[in-house]
C-alpha cells in the first residue's frame, strides 16, 4: 500500500518494473458477497422502496485507475456534444508524453482521463518599454475551472470568470520573459460519468452511471484547453 489518492478508499499500488511494452493485462481477483439480509430484500415481493432505499451493498466494484506521466491515444476524432461535451470511442493506449500539446483541446492530445493541473510556456521577446506603455494580456473564456497566469516565475492573477485579461507591465522585462498559464481541471474526465449519451449533464446521481436507457458505448469527456489564441498587446503612447 503506497498511500491514498484522491479520496482516502483509494489506495495505490505501486507497479513499477511489472509493465512491458506491448498488451499487458491487470486482473483483480476477490470474493464479492452481500449479506444475506440485502439478498433476502432484492428477492422479496412487495418490499416498500423506502426499505429497498435503505440497501448498503457490502462490496461493490469500482474502477481502477493507472497513475503516472504519460499521454493516452485513441483512434478517430471527437464528436461534439452537447454543453461542452465531446465523445470519443476506444480503446485506448499509453505512449510517451509530448513536449508540445494543442491548447484547443487537450483532451484530443493525451489527456482525456486527465485530472490535475497542465502549465503551457512560451518565451517571449519583449522590448523597453516607454512611460506610458502598459503591456495587456488576455484570451477568451477557457475550458478549466481555475486558470492561473504567471510571468517570469511570479504570480500573476488566478481566474476564475470573465473578464480574461490582466496588466503584466510589472512582471515584464526588456528582453527574453516567460509567460506561463496553468490550467486546472476538475474530476470530471477522470471520474465521468463517461457513458451517459446526454453528454455532459449538469445534475448527476448515481443513475447517471448505470441508466441503461442512455447508455453508450462512447466515452464522453468535457473540452479542457484554450480555444483561441492568448494575445499579448502594447497600449498607451
Amino acid at each position: 500500500d503506497r498511500g491514498w489518492w484522491v479520496d482516502r478508499s483509494f489506495r495505490k499500488l505501486d507497479i513499477t518494473g511489472k509493465i512491458l511494452e506491448g498488451w499487458n493485462e491487470i486482473v483483480i481477483s476477490g470474493h464479492f458477497h452481500c449479506s444475506e439480509k440485502v439478498y433476502t430484500l432484492l428477492k422479496s415481493q412487495g418490499v416498500h422502496e423506502a426499505e429497498l432505499n435503505r440497501l448498503k451493498y457490502d462490496t461493490e466494484l469500482e474502477s481502477i485507475y493507472l497513475l503516472g506521466r504519460f499521454a493516452v491515444d485513441f483512434d478517430g476524432g471527437l464528436q461534439p456534444g452537447e454543453r461542452k461535451a465531446v465523445f470519443v470511442r476506444g480503446p485506448f493506449r499509453l505512449s510517451p508524453t509530448r513536449p508540445k500539446a494543442k491548447l484547443q483541446n487537450l483532451v484530443s492530445d493525451g489527456f482525456p482521463f486527465f485530472a490535475g493541473r497542465i502549465a503551457l510556456s512560451k518565451k517571449v521577446e519583449l522590448p523597453a518599454l516607454k512611460k506610458n506603455e502598459r503591456l495587456i494580456l488576455s484570451f477568451e473564456r477557457p475550458d478549466s475551472i481555475v486558470t492561473r497566469v504567471s510571468v517570469n516565475g511570479k504570480p500573476v492573477k488566478a481566474f476564475m470568470w470573465a473578464p480574461y485579461r490582466v496588466d503584466i507591465t510589472d512582471f515584464a522585462v526588456c528582453g527574453e520573459n516567460e509567460i506561463r498559464i496553468e490550467l486546472v481541471s476538475s474530476l470530471r474526465n477522470l471520474l465521468g460519468p463517461h457513458h451517459n449519451g446526454a453528454g455532459e449533464l449538469y445534475a448527476v446521481s448515481p443513475w447517471s452511471f448505470i441508466d441503461g436507457s442512455s447508455w453508450t458505448d462512447r466515452y464522453c469527456f468535457v473540452r479542457f484547453g484554450i480555444k483561441k489564441d492568448i494575445v499579448l498587446a502594447l497600449v498607451g503612447s
